[in-house]
């Protein structure tokens, strides 16, 4: 029978390898970055030497690794998140009360709690008003909800720009969750809905405004929209960490005054 211990120190191995290598480290340039001998690393990379908890955090630091890649390497070391850090009762329910109030405190414009996927945890009425104005059906993912013909692609304009900036989040933030059962399923959504448009190509040079303008144009309806995303600084837990609120801000003043009356009309007919 083979010892967990070894099993556990092989799979840290690898794992530390792969991290290192995913950001064009040599063991020299990590060694000095964590002020661990390369010795060390080649041994710890070799999985000759099982390393403690603080040796694990000091290497995670030292890789920059977001808290998801982090839990995997300690969790590959045979560590645990402390209690803690895996979120209790009482830090649930006060997180849970942040989110809330950004998101009442942003009407009467929409917003939207994301996890890292872009799927929708929760959104306040100004986005719920608005997203039945544009979809026949709710969103429950915001990336898939823009390359959807029946959802919100044919309501932007501009969809070329948006389409683009999309493309590159699920580039750069998706391949954290590959082989999760979430990640698959809206990663094969995601392919189908994207399987016959072309590769978009944007130059945000040549656009004469400071940040994109997603131009909102379905059936009288025009909104231009800002969108800013606020995140918790210094989480620790990966899924509070990949949680971000998206906002949306009007652009001009006849998108603030539409958007007003949105909320006018709402209240009126569900005061």
């Amino acid at each position: 029978m083979s010892d967990p211990a070894n099993r556990s120190s092989s799979s840290f191995a690898s794992l530390l390898r792969q991290r290192r290598r995913e950001r064009r480290l040599s063991q020299l340039a990590l060694s000095l970055a964590s002020g661990v001998s390369q010795r060390h690393l080649s041994v710890l990379e070799s999985g000759r030497a099982q390393p403690g908890r603080a040796l694990v955090v000091k290497l995670a630091d030292s890789l920059e690794l977001p808290a998801r890649q982090r839990a995997e390497l300690l969790s590959s070391a045979g560590y645990a998140l402390r209690a803690q850090q895996a979120g209790g009762s009482a830090s649930d329910q006060g997180i849970r009360k942040t989110l809330a109030s950004v998101l009442e405190h942003h009407e009467p414009f929409p917003a939207a709690v994301l996890d890292g996927l872009g799927n929708v945890q929760g959104a306040n009425r100004a986005a719920i008003r608005l997203a039945a104005r544009l979809c026949p059906r709710p969103v429950h993912n915001l990336v898939l909800s823009v390359f959807d013909p029946d959802a919100l692609r044919p309501a932007i304009e501009n969809w070329s720009e948006v389409a683009y900036q999309h493309r590159l989040r699920v580039r750069r933030e998706w391949d954290l969750y590959a082989g999760t059962p979430e990640h698959d399923r809206v990663w094969s959504e995601y392919t189908r809905l994207t399987r016959d448009d072309p590769e978009p190509i944007f130059d945000s040079t040549l656009v004469p405004l400071p940040a994109l303008v997603v131009r909102i144009r379905k059936d009288g309806l025009a909104v231009d929209l800002y969108t800013t995303a606020f995140t918790f600084g210094a989480a620790y837990d990966p899924a509070l960490q990949e949680t971000r609120v998206e906002c949306f801000f009007p652009a001009d003043d006849q998108s603030r005054a539409t958007l007003v009356d949105l909320a006018r009309d709402d209240e009126a007919h569900h005061p």
